[in-house]
């Protein structure tokens, strides 16, 4: 009997044979996240960094008064700040977020790194307005416009979303960094969003291209998932595959398949890929979703007390 049961569990079908994203990651499961001790070594580093600039300039960035001190303080503060998002402690890279735009306050970059620590954090409208006074000091810097659009998105503003990933086209951004523009306004198009005015951009080979010819619909979730399974070097195709989780994740979020896009929000977690805009994306969706709870207890059966 012993011997049927093993059987029985060699045999078990997998999470979706029809679902080749979520089937390649079904025997994935990582302890840590993609590089887990070098953000703990960074830290420690930037730990370091700050103690010597206490030593150089006073006792703390309150002693500062110069922009060279300042600028100093912002970047070592940015950089923990961004170190704490890495591994997940939203609350601590927003204190050192808001020490380094203390220090910075003209820097769209401090403001754009708040208002996603803020969006992480459920402080929806803390990111909208650090998010207006971070689009109202770059003037349409094309990083700006793609970080807009992204935090747009996920707050369900689909069309305010493509103006800006319209914006970040514009300008002409090296041609990867045009193609993520492009994936978000694809995602905030099939979200309920109007035709981008901006004109398509030509696909190809090379990430992210096969992605956005997937939410074009050119091809199909199978071929996706063997475009980012030939991908050679293996830190590059666990970050491909979470990128593509997550999107496709919007896909299916986008058609009403609420359940199956919470596969795929929850399977991107798996990945653990460190200070992946898409791993923070999915983590919110996740959280708006009411995916991170348990299911609700069965309510006990009424209980019939004699009466009399």
């Amino acid at each position: 009997m012993a011997a049927l049961a093993l059987a029985g569990c060699a045999v078990a079908p997998s999470i979706d044979a029809t679902r080749p994203l979520l089937r390649d990651t079904e025997h994935r499961f990582y302890v840590y996240s993609d590089r887990n001790e070098r953000t703990q070594g960074d830290i420690l580093a930037s730990l370091v960094l700050l103690g010597g600039l206490s030593q150089r300039y006073g006792n703390s960035d309150s002693d500062c008064h110069g922009t060279e001190c300042r600028k100093a303080f912002s970047d070592a503060f940015g950089e923990l700040g961004a170190e704490y998002a890495r591994l997940g402690l939203d609350r601590l890279s927003l204190r050192y977020y808001e020490l380094a735009l203390a220090n910075t306050p003209e820097s769209a970059d401090k403001h754009v790194d708040l208002a996603i620590a803020q969006l992480s954090l459920g402080r929806d409208e803390a990111a909208i307005a650090s998010l207006g006074k971070a689009i109202g000091i770059a003037k349409g810097d094309a990083d700006t416009e793609r970080a807009a659009a992204g935090i747009l998105l996920l707050l369900d503003r689909p069309q305010e979303a493509i103006g800006h990933a319209e914006a970040c086209i514009r300008q002409s951004p090296p041609p990867r960094a045009a193609q993520y523009c492009a994936l978000t306004a694809m995602a905030a198009k099939l979200r309920g969003g109007s035709d981008s005015l901006v004109a398509p951009l030509v696909g190809g080979d090379a990430w992210p291209a096969p992605l956005l010819d997937y939410l074009r619909g050119n091809i199909d979730e199978e071929s996706l998932a063997k475009v980012i399974a030939s991908t050679a070097d293996p830190a590059l195709r666990r970050e491909g595959l979470s990128e593509a989780l997550y999107y496709v994740g919007e896909a299916e979020l986008a058609r009403g398949h609420r359940d199956l896009a919470l596969r795929y929000f929850r399977a991107n977690l798996v990945m653990k890929v460190e200070g992946y805009w898409e791993t923070t994306a999915s983590r919110r969706r996740i959280i708006q979703l009411g995916g991170g709870d348990d299911p609700p207890e069965d309510s006990p059966p009424p209980s019939h007390i004699p009466i009399g």
